[in-house]
């Protein structure tokens, strides 16, 4: 159980703070929604198998603390950590995650966010069907590099455009009228594949993604006058997907 809730918060965390982290947990699945606070990133999870201690709905908030807690060193070797849970009205409600060392002179309690109150902030993120994508590609580990150099050599700079150019996508950095970069972040072999339009999006949130352990596969879907990035991380035990929208300068 540990390992997937190490999994939620390395998938999650570099996001936080979040307005919420909801799991719903059946029989026969396990999914995520987080949404973090200015609602411009929202992730979306469906585990590789269904997770029988994760049964219910409840929300994780404050992930660097959780995060903290279990890589103390106390809780490295042969601690117990489980759920609690409590019966109400004939229900059960998982309450919180439970931390002790082997010793059992060390504690920690992790407390879950209410049902009611998960249930209440993911209201309005619905599935809604997406239009096709412009471009769906699988990026290279030598183009997420070459992503990170740039973007140490504008660091002042939050956003970067992003444009087709021929068969490549082109990801550009800087103001024209002074210091500017560019580079290819992937070249095609599908005549379709490209963008009608430029589009900018944060280099923070792009990065915190790509930087993500994991396979990576994105896609691009125009909406005029806007674009919606969606990059989706298969973690080995979840399928991750991230949505963030172009933003304007």
């Amino acid at each position: 159980m540990i390992d997937y809730i190490k999994d939620i918060v390395k998938h999650c965390g570099p996001f936080d703070p979040l307005s919420i982290c909801k799991i719903t947990g059946t029989t026969d699945s396990t999914s995520l929604l987080a949404v973090n606070e200015d609602t411009s990133v929202v992730i979306r999870g469906t585990f590789h198998q269904p997770l029988v201690d994760f049964i219910g709905v409840f929300g994780l908030l404050e992930l660097p603390r959780l995060n903290t807690l279990m890589n103390i060193p106390e809780y490295s070797e042969g601690a117990n950590i489980t759920i609690r849970k409590q019966m109400r009205n004939g229900e059960e409600h998982l309450e919180g995650l439970d931390f002790e060392n082997k010793a059992g002179d060390f504690n920690n309690f992790h407390r879950f966010v209410a049902r009611s109150v998960v249930e209440n902030k993911t209201r309005d993120f619905k599935v809604r069907p997406m239009p096709t994508p412009s471009m769906v590609f699988e990026p290279s580990v030598q183009s997420i590099q070459r992503l990170k150099f740039q973007a140490q050599a504008y660091s002042g700079d939050g956003l970067i455009s992003v444009q087709s150019v021929r068969d490549e996508l082109k990801f550009r950095f800087g103001d024209g009228s002074s210091h500017e970069g560019s580079y290819t972040f992937h070249k095609f072999t599908d005549p379709k594949a490209k963008l009608n339009h430029v589009y900018m999006w944060e280099v923070a949130t792009l990065q915190a993604v790509l930087n993500l352990p994991g396979d990576k596969e994105i896609s691009i879907i125009e909406v005029a006058p806007s674009a919606l990035m969606v990059v989706k991380v298969d973690s080995g035990l979840a399928v991750y997907e991230y949505k963030f929208p172009s933003q304007s300068k």
